[in-house]
């Protein structure tokens, strides 16, 4: 079963928060992916101090905000142009990047992006313990 796959499963039987409203299914869901993908490693964030938050706009786009000590950072996707864009602000710093812009074509190269960005937080949260 797939990443958007799940998440209708999730859908249909009610156990997504009311705030997520998936509209339309394609090969490629960048809201369905960013949601399991936060699901997938939410308690790795949660274990790094980080405050979270899922949000869905209901009009097929979504956005993962991520707050540390050092860093905040925003996931954002949206299905309609099947775009993921990253940003990461050091808060001390007000110094602001974007590890990633635009569309992606596939959902391996969507969910390698998101991996990335993953394993950049792995990375800080050892450097900034």
């Amino acid at each position: 079963m797939g990443e958007a796959d799940r998440y209708y499963a999730a859908l249909r039987t009610g156990s997504l928060p009311r705030a997520l409203c998936i509209k339309e299914r394609s090969a490629l869901n960048p809201v369905a992916v960013l949601y399991s993908w936060f699901q997938k490693n939410r308690d790795l964030f949660v274990a790094g101090d980080a405050e979270l938050e899922f949000w869905d706009s209901c009009h097929g786009s979504a956005r993962v905000r991520l707050e540390t000590p050092v860093y905040l950072a925003e996931l954002c996707a949206w299905d309609h142009e099947k775009c993921l864009d990253i940003q990461v602000i050091e808060i001390q710093s007000e110094e602001s990047t974007f590890p990633h812009t635009g569309s992606c074509d596939t959902t391996q190269e969507f969910e390698e992006h998101l991996d990335e960005f993953l394993t950049w937080y792995k990375r800080e949260m050892r450097v900034n313990a």
